[in-house]
C-alpha cells in the first residue's frame, strides 16, 4: 500500500486549487476590463463618425449642393442633370461615411475575442485539473 503522505504531497490541495482558480479569475477579469475599455474606444469612434456626418450634412450640404448644381447649370448643363450629378456625388460620400461607421460598430469588431479565448482555455485547464 503506497504511503498516503507521499501521495498527498504530490497532489495539489483543495485550498491551493481554489487560490489558483481565484487568481485565474482575477486575471481574466483584468483582461476583460482592458478589452472592454479598448472596444468602447472603437464604439466612440463609430458614434463620433456618425454624429459628425449628420452634423456636417444637415446644415451645410443643402447649400453646397445647391451652389454646385447652380454652377453646373451656369455652364450650360440642364437643371435635372446638374441636380442628379451633384446629388449622386453627395449620396456616394454619405454612403461611404455610413459604411465606415457601421464597420466600427459591427458585432465582430466589438467581440471581446481575447477574453473569450482565454476563458475557454482556462475552462479546459480547470477541467483537466479535476479529472
Amino acid at each position: 500500500m503506497p504511503n498516503q503522505d507521499a501521495t498527498t504531497k504530490h497532489q495539489p490541495s483543495i485550498t491551493h486549487l481554489v487560490r489558483n482558480i481565484e487568481g485565474l479569475i482575477s486575471s481574466e477579469l483584468r483582461l476583460l476590463k482592458a478589452e472592454v475599455r479598448e472596444k468602447s474606444g472603437v464604439v466612440l469612434n463609430g458614434v463620433g463618425a456618425m454624429t459628425l456626418a449628420v452634423l456636417l450634412a444637415l446644415p451645410a450640404v443643402f447649400l453646397v449642393l445647391l451652389a454646385a448644381a447652380t454652377a453646373l447649370m451656369a455652364q450650360g448643363i440642364s437643371a435635372p442633370v446638374a441636380q442628379l450629378a451633384v446629388g449622386g456625388t453627395a449620396l456616394a460620400v454619405a454612403v461611404g461615411l455610413f459604411l465606415y461607421a457601421r464597420r466600427c460598430l459591427a458585432p465582430e469588431t466589438l467581440t471581446l475575442k481575447r477574453s473569450l479565448d482565454q476563458f475557454r482555455s482556462d475552462r479546459e485547464m480547470i477541467r483537466e485539473m479535476f479529472k
